[in-house]
């Protein structure tokens, strides 16, 4: 006989961590839904942070990957998911998986852009004009280009 042996956690999302390492794809008891780890790595915190277990009650997984809710007594677990791995759920998951892959990717591409860009030196600005001639020192007038002193080329 099989190994029976289930796990029990106190949050969902700690449930769904383990039960992922079984199994991918889940449905409801009473639907023909299917829910993919994404979809239910969302539910967990949604049910965390909404509906926290109660002292004394936790879920649990079986070994499957089913994931069920214990009152308190192991006898009591109402299954909330049951494992559904077929053949096109796991297609539609690794396709959803290449989709969620090249968001990354492109958000990462884009981020480091922006990054190297920010990184980037400004081009140099051009050099002020000298306020005096080199030459004699003698203030040179705003737009002229030699010295009118010593007829030095304004730098």
């Amino acid at each position: 006989m099989g190994n029976t042996f289930h796990r029990f956690h106190a949050t969902m999302t700690s449930a769904l961590l383990e039960a992922s390492g079984i199994c991918m794809i889940w449905r409801r008891p009473d639907e023909d839904i299917k829910y993919n780890a994404f979809q239910m790595g969302k539910y967990a915190q949604e049910t965390d942070s909404e509906d926290p277990c109660p002292e004394g009650s936790c879920y649990e997984v079986s070994v499957e990957g089913a994931i069920g809710f214990c009152p308190g007594a192991q006898f009591l677990t109402r299954w909330l998911f049951y494992p559904a791995m077929d053949e096109k759920s796991i297609s539609d998951f690794v396709d959803d998986l290449y989709s969620k892959l090249d968001e990354i990717k492109a958000e990462d591409e884009a981020a480091a852009k922006a990054e190297a860009e920010a990184k980037a030196p400004d081009q140099p600005a051009a050099a002020p004009a000298a306020k005096f001639c080199p030459n004699c020192g003698t203030p040179y007038e705003e737009d002229a280009k030699f010295c009118m002193k010593c007829g030095t080329p304004r730098q």
